[in-house]
């Protein structure tokens, strides 16, 4: 066999070869870049958690400053003169924002990890993305397939 016949068989299945290759760098390039998306969406949802946490802690401080300042002003009200039926209503009042402030904090003691408990991502990339190769005009025809032939 001439050496014309032998590359004029080679050619083309080189360009073939090739093609499916640029067609996997690509797919392993949008593979990357979706892991990498996921991450950092988790990152961003990890940041709302602990945001979330810090509000309703906040939220259980408040709750309990309020209670303790209507105490204060009941006691005052009742050392002026004030009868404990006058102020019933207000001391009821307390009495529901304690009991939810309790709940409020109960549920953030079950929901908050340990001090210095360490944490652990929920998805870690296996792999780095890939930079793409310079993708031959074919390949860069059509979209990678999501199954190479």
């Amino acid at each position: 066999m001439r050496l014309d016949s032998i590359l004029s068989l080679l050619f083309p299945a080189l360009f073939r070869i090739e093609t499916k290759i640029d067609r996997l760098l690509a797919s392993q390039s949008q593979l990357g870049n979706e892991m990498a998306q996921i991450d950092d969406d988790i990152t961003a949802l990890t940041g709302s958690v602990a945001a979330e946490q810090t509000v309703t802690a906040s939220a259980v401080a408040l709750l309990n400053g309020i209670t303790t300042w209507i105490d204060a002003a009941v006691a005052t009200a009742l050392a002026a003169g004030a009868t404990t039926a006058q102020l019933q209503a207000i001391a009821d009042a307390s009495a529901a924002l304690k009991t939810q402030g309790a709940a409020l904090s109960a549920a953030v003691s079950a929901n908050t990890p340990a001090a210095g408990a360490a944490t652990t991502p929920l998805l870690t990339p296996a792999v780095a993305p890939v930079a793409t190769a310079t993708a031959s005009p074919a390949s860069a025809v059509a979209p990678p397939p999501n199954r190479i032939p």
